[in-house]
């Protein structure tokens, strides 16, 4: 349950940072623009004062920056299974 409700206010804010336009420019350092391959994911939960890594020790994602000002990003567990409801209908004869 509480990897459901990390993982859809995940989306959430992927949803509404890909949605808002940006309110100005980049102007840091521009050696973070591009796309980055996630290498690893680590959550830091204040009540059990652990850190945890709700994506596996191996998770997949990419995050691309611009010099707009925008950040996308798409994460998933590594080995994740495709859902049935993905794949496409057989032909049956």
């Amino acid at each position: 349950m509480k990897i459901a409700i990390v993982s859809l206010l995940c989306s959430a804010l992927v949803a509404l940072a890909v949605l808002s336009p940006p309110t100005r420019a980049w102007s840091g350092n521009d050696s973070i623009i591009g796309t980055w391959k996630l290498v690893s994911m680590t959550t830091w939960d204040e009540t059990m004062g652990k850190a945890s890594q709700i994506w596996g020790e191996n998770p997949i994602g990419l995050l691309s920056y611009t010099s707009g000002g925008r950040m996308s990003a798409v994460l998933a567990a590594a080995g994740r299974r495709i859902s049935s409801e993905c794949l496409p209908e057989s032909d049956s004869p």
